[in-house]
């Protein structure tokens, strides 16, 4: 009976330990989410470090962390936090969105690719997936790659300024100058502030 009552006492103690080891994990990522709204990126990164030492395979706090690094201009530590992100939790479409952005602005654009395939593949309505994939594409000059991402990405969201300009000037690339020069006329009609100066160097 007597070694009963300590081996239940022994497992309390451990079980209370665990649940307050994961609450402290929680109250560290939430501290961070404070920092990190009044864009403090600094003590945010601070607060989901000591939440990741506490959890290793807490995927939001790496998320957090990485945009943190991102906001930060630390694009480097921020490709590494969302490669941990989705090494514990691959079904998040964000994280792969995010990722092949930070790949983009990193050059890696073959892999940045491979993002956004991934992206597209849980979401084939996303707009900006298709968009993102195709300035990858056009820096890797596969240009009809390129236009066709655009293209589709116009028809899933036709009132999208910034997609027709880069159209245009992908097309222009591809020496489709009157396609070009009709894609920046709808960017300017949209608002777009560059697409007049585009038609003024390449359309008249």
């Amino acid at each position: 009976m007597r070694n009963s009552l300590i081996l239940i006492f022994i497992l309390c103690i451990l079980l209370c330990s665990n649940e307050l080891y994961s609450q402290t994990a929680v109250d560290h990522f939430k501290k961070g989410t404070e920092y990190f709204g009044k864009e403090n990126y600094q003590q945010a990164i601070e607060e989901f470090s000591s939440a990741i030492k506490l959890d290793q395979k807490y995927a939001e706090a790496y998320e957090l962390r990485g945009l943190s690094n991102y906001y930060s201009g630390k694009f480097t530590e921020a490709l590494n936090d969302y490669d941990k992100g989705i090494q514990f939790d691959s079904t998040n479409a964000n994280y792969f969105y995010i990722r092949g952005g930070l790949k983009n602005q990193l050059e890696k654009y073959s892999d940045a690719i491979l993002d956004f395939n991934s992206v597209i593949k849980f979401n084939p309505k996303f707009a900006d997936a298709y968009f993102q994939r195709g300035k990858a594409k056009s820096q890797l000059t596969d240009y009809q790659g390129a236009i066709a991402d655009f293209t589709e990405s116009i028809q899933l969201e036709i009132n999208n300024a910034d997609y027709y300009y880069s159209r245009g000037l992908v097309e222009f690339l591809a020496a489709k100058k009157e396609d070009a020069c009709k894609d920046f006329a709808k960017a300017k009609l949209l608002g777009h502030i560059k697409a007049a100066g585009s038609i003024e160097q390449h359309c008249k």
